[in-house]
């Protein structure tokens, strides 16, 4: 669900019933993990939703379209209001859907948004999904790839300060992320992917004018790979 008070029940509760056709045929099954009150305020939408126990989800054994408490509810969660409590039940969910996917009783998870200042105050210090998700499954590594048709985009620095961004364009680094999403594309089918390389500076630096970032470090890790 995300952020209970944010828009992730309302995108939910849209996505389960533009998904009645497939829901209703058997190909698929929703299992969403969040607050029960803040979907129950969305049934006009989706429908009704029946709640399941922990025994029950853990064996994979729910119906089409049912809701996974992320945990008790301390405080009363307000759409709108950030809130740590908003941000704890945000972290558990997350952590509940990939020990329900580690454990196979689930295909995949699906995450609507965080809010990140909730999550660092309920003391869950994360700048997103990725690191969370690297952590919760002991990954060594992790890469950001957004994904939209057939483009897909790895990022080599993501929710960090604009004046951050230089430091973080490493040799290690950059190759590092070159070599997850060439990994990435091999798992998606993809058997000889094109990767191209964005430039930090304005015209990759312009010969040095505008930063030699990309003179020193892009260009010579690129100029490896061919």
């Amino acid at each position: 669900m995300g952020d209970p008070a944010g828009i992730g029940p309302e995108i939910i509760a849209k996505a389960c019933a533009r998904l009645k056709p497939r829901l209703a045929d058997g190909s698929l099954s929703l299992l969403i993990i969040g607050s029960v009150t803040a979907m129950r305020a969305m049934e006009p939408i989706s429908g009704r939703i029946e709640e399941e126990g922990p025994s029950a989800s853990a064996a994979g054994n729910f119906p089409p379209v049912a809701i996974l408490e992320a945990g008790p509810e301390r405080t009363p969660i307000e759409t709108g209001i950030m809130s740590a409590e908003g941000g704890r039940l945000a972290y558990l969910a997350i952590e509940k859907a990939v020990r329900l996917a580690q454990a196979g009783s689930i295909a995949g998870i699906v995450t609507a948004p965080l809010n990140k200042e909730a999550l660092n105050l309920a003391g869950y210090h994360y700048a997103g999904h990725t690191d969370m998700l690297a952590e919760l499954t002991g990954a060594r590594d992790s890469v950001m790839m957004l994904a939209h048709g057939d483009f897909r985009v790895s990022h080599v620095s993501t929710h960090v300060a604009l004046a951050q961004v230089p430091s973080k364009l490493t040799e290690p680094r950059l190759r590092r992320v070159i070599q997850l999403t060439v990994e990435a594309l091999h798992g998606l089918g993809i058997a000889h992917p094109r990767i191209a390389v964005a430039a930090l500076n304005p015209h990759a630096g312009e010969g040095g004018i505008f930063g030699r970032e990309d003179i020193d470090i892009t260009a010579p890790v690129v100029a490896s790979y061919t």
